[in-house]
């Protein structure tokens, strides 16, 4: 991963991936702002696990601090460093940390029924309570009693379970100086209480740090977030953390690509409108889902690999994804969903490899699938020896400094501004943006129609164009191209493509 920063560093243990060699610094030049690696903290398991099986909840993974080549692990001073390395290159680091269970913690053998659901007691444990330990020891949030706190060091009255969680935290928080969690399967934790407690106490630590750096006074807060991943997205629970995945987008993003209506819509138009605009979204219970895109992580895909929804539409890769609907040239579709990726409303996140359609090289009919899925690597020499790939991944990092930049894209504003499903076309553009930012206006063809570009003078007119300031000119940004005077809104388009316009500055 840190062959991956910074340009200067290489890969002991992949010396012959070019995008790891000296000189390269790979997530620079896509862009990005934030990166979550799957659980970094210790487990019992090798390495051929994701990491949801955490043992040690106060240090990073012995087998991740140790290259193949070496023989005594730097586990802690390798991951301070790589944190270091992310804030130099303007890089948040999110701490993936899975809190509903653990697997071989020691508490499992100290002092068992204080922190641990007892499984399958008689009478049940009140904390079993539907929740699933995938084969570890559930953690108990409720359990109030007289012991001792390793956060304040007092005795007293506490839930041992919840102190234990927020010493681990504590001590992330001040050595490593992260900038956010994403907490996995929150749901499955079972007590929003204490979800609220965790956030709260992490984004306080965060704020203490942030004066003592003698950054600006009130700027703390929009620069630290706690993330769940709870793919049934219960909206209760945005009263008690910022943000949720947002599988929702996935699963219309994915149908979209393939002209077909997401899981329940009545209507393509409403796959769009859902997968562009969050806030259109709706829960289980038909309450309102995100109120606000800060609430909403949106992505394509997953490293969840091969869970299958009840439409079918499967997460795997969105490369083998394609072509197990028989799409021939996936370059079209993926640039098609990236653009939606980064001009939706919400918090856009790229699966690693998803950004030049790395494959998934083990099939879901292998018996053997649930584990091998979990070793499946990213090939990063596909980025340089296919050049459609490299083109991909070229198209998403040019979008990914788009959206870092565009203040229209920051905002929850979005407007849909023209609807075209006649003549087999499906043909939808959204302008983003406030009154008085600049705008950006995504024209998106969702069909196989497209132009007669044979024609002199093709052109697609767009209804409800923005009007511009006197002066100002479009630039489409997939190509980086002005565009001539009088042709914003007519432009010809062809099938399964987007264009982006903003304003030239």
């Amino acid at each position: 991963m840190l062959a991956l920063i910074v340009e200067e560093a290489t890969s002991q243990s992949f010396p012959t991936i070019a995008v790891l060699g000296a000189g390269r610094s790979y997530l620079q030049d896509l862009g990005i702002n934030a990166l979550e690696l799957l659980p970094p903290a210790d487990t019992f398991a090798d390495r051929s696990s994701w990491g949801y099986a955490t043992s040690n909840y106060f240090a990073p993974d012995f087998d991740l601090g140790r290259p193949l080549s070496e023989l005594v692990p730097t586990a802690t001073s390798d991951f301070l460093n790589l944190v270091r390395s992310c804030h130099t290159n303007g890089i948040r680091y999110i701490y993936d940390a899975v809190m509903a269970f653990s697997d071989q913690d020691a508490y499992r053998t100290a002092n068992f029924l204080d922190f641990h659901v007892q499984w399958g007691a008689s009478p049940p444990d009140p904390e079993q309570n539907g929740r699933d330990g995938f084969g570890g020891d559930l953690w108990k949030y409720a359990y109030l009693t007289n012991t001792y706190d390793p956060v304040s060091g007092a005795t007293g009255q506490f839930y041992p379970g919840r102190q234990h969680m927020l010493a681990h935290m504590n001590w992330w928080m001040t050595y490593y100086h992260l900038d956010g969690y994403r907490i996995d399967s929150v749901n499955n934790v079972n007590n929003y209480e204490f979800v609220n407690q965790f956030r709260n106490g992490a984004r306080a630590l965060w704020n203490v740090r942030w004066k003592v750096q003698g950054n600006p006074a009130g700027t703390a807060d929009a620069r630290f977030i706690t993330i769940g991943e709870e793919l049934s997205e219960p909206s209760a629970l945005l009263g008690f953390i910022d943000a949720l995945w947002n599988d929702k987008f996935r699963n219309r993003v994915r149908n979209a690509i393939i002209g077909r209506n997401g899981e329940g819509q009545p209507s393509f138009e409403w796959t769009v409108r859902e997968m562009i605009d969050c806030r259109n979204l709706r829960d289980s219970e038909n309450n309102v889902l995100f109120t606000d895109g800060s609430q909403a992580v949106n992505y394509i895909g997953s490293h969840d690999t091969g869970n299958t929804d009840s439409d079918g539409t499967n997460n795997d890769r969105v490369y083998n994804f394609l072509d197990r609907f028989g799409v021939v040239l996936k370059d079209k579709p993926l640039k098609l969903a990236f653009v939606c990726l980064f001009t939706a409303v919400g918090i856009p996140m790229i699966f690693g490899g998803d950004e030049f359609a790395d494959p998934m090289d083990i099939s879901p009919s292998d018996p053997n699938f649930t584990s091998l899925k979990q070793t499946d690597p990213i090939n990063y020499d596909l980025v340089t020896t296919d050049l459609w790939r490299n083109s991909i991944f070229q198209y998403v990092a040019h979008l990914v400094k788009f959206r870092t930049s565009a203040e229209a894209l920051s905002v929850n504003d979005t407007q849909f501004i023209h609807v075209d499903f006649n003549d087999g076309k499906r043909v939808m553009a959204w302008r983003r943006g406030a009154e008085g930012q600049t705008p950006v206006v995504v024209v998106a063809n969702f069909s196989d129609w497209g132009s007669d570009v044979s024609v002199a003078g093709a052109e697609y007119v767009v209804n409800n164009w923005p009007s511009v300031p006197t002066g100002s000119n479009w630039r489409e940004v997939t190509e980086n191209r002005a565009v001539p005077t009088g042709w914003a809104g007519r432009e010809p388009i062809y099938p399964w493509q987007a264009l982006v316009y903003t304003l030239a500055s």
